[in-house]
């Protein structure tokens, strides 16, 4: 019970990762809000795993791209729990298509969600906290694609996710002065819905499982006890980190071009 009395928001924890993550930080006490833009009742089902926990939980619906839905799901959030500890920058989107074929529309909304929202969101709720003087906790989940040149139609995602990176050591160095931690999660390629929809996945999978130190994909139980051990006081000496977690891969992995889409 790491995290009894603290209050969390999880961008995008209505499924897959963010569901995962949402429900770590629930086991270990915390009060949780999540976010969700589609499919409702996956929401509501994890908001009702939550309660089953003996937490308090709730879902607001938001794009993450948009400030003013931002705003409100933070104003919400803070006045059902009374404070906010924890903020998880979770919902990403990442559209498979090759860098040629990418039109502005696509890659504006592709920024929107995963570089300009947990911009936002952080400074949203950063402001509540230093209103509160709470010392909290910001964790932005990024990805491996922003360490990799891998060929797959993501280029638009990796950008984002690179400059998730870089965006959390420079927002973490400005709001230490307030006692707010700042760092970032790594993570490696994941067996979630969405991942295992992506065109070629089935041969990629194959292929990356000979490639891996650790031979899987990443699963989201894989990532909570890093997310726990950030979004807890144990953690209090770090910020503006990145951990990866992604069973080696970054540090080894080698992927052939894939054939044309």
């Amino acid at each position: 019970m790491k995290l009894k009395g603290k209050a969390a928001i999880v961008t995008g924890g209505n499924r897959g990762i963010g569901k995962g993550l949402a429900l770590g930080l629930a086991r270990e006490g915390a009060e949780v809000a999540l976010n969700w833009l589609n499919h409702r009742e996956e929401a509501d089902s994890v908001v009702a795993e939550i309660r089953e926990m003996g937490r308090e939980a709730m879902a607001i619906q938001g794009d993450m791209g948009k400030v003013a839905d931002i705003e409100n799901m933070v104003r919400k959030v803070s006045e059902q729990f009374g404070k906010i500890d924890i903020l998880v920058n979770n919902a990403a989107i990442y559209p498979s298509k090759m860098f040629l074929d990418k039109t502005e529309e696509e890659v504006d909304r592709v920024f929107a969600v995963n570089l300009k929202g947990p911009f936002f969101c952080t400074q949203c709720v950063a402001k509540d906290m230093v209103k509160r003087s709470i010392k909290g906790s910001i964790i932005n989940i990024s990805s491996g694609h922003s360490l990799l040149g891998v060929p797959i139609g993501l280029s638009d995602y990796a950008a984002t996710k690179g400059g998730l990176n870089t965006l959390t050591r420079v927002i973490g160095a400005e709001l230490a002065h307030y006692g707010i931690r700042v760092n970032c999660m790594i993570l490696g390629l994941s067996r979630t819905p969405g991942m295992m929809r992506q065109e070629g996945m089935d041969m990629f999978e194959k292929y990356l499982l000979s490639a891996f130190p650790v031979p899987r994909l990443g699963e989201p139980e894989d990532y909570i006890g890093l997310l726990v051990w950030l979004a807890s006081d144990e953690s209090s000496y770090s910020t503006c980190s990145c951990f990866t977690v992604d069973g080696g891969a970054t540090n080894v992995l080698l992927m052939p071009r894939p054939p044309a889409v």
